[in-house]
Protein backbone atom coordinates (compact mmCIF):
# COMPACT_ATOMS: atom_id res chain seq x y z
CA UNK A 1 0.00 0.00 0.00
CA UNK A 2 1.21 3.48 -0.88
CA UNK A 3 0.66 4.94 2.60
CA UNK A 4 2.46 2.07 4.34
CA UNK A 5 5.36 2.20 1.88
CA UNK A 6 5.84 5.95 2.38
CA UNK A 7 5.73 5.68 6.18
CA UNK A 8 8.21 2.78 6.28
CA UNK A 9 10.51 4.44 3.75
CA UNK A 10 10.62 7.71 5.70
CA UNK A 11 11.39 5.85 8.95
CA UNK A 12 14.09 3.66 7.36
CA UNK A 13 15.63 6.54 5.41
CA UNK A 14 15.80 8.75 8.51
CA UNK A 15 12.98 10.99 7.21
CA UNK A 16 15.08 11.92 4.17
CA UNK A 17 13.81 12.00 0.57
Amino acid sequence: RAGDSQALYRQRAGDQP
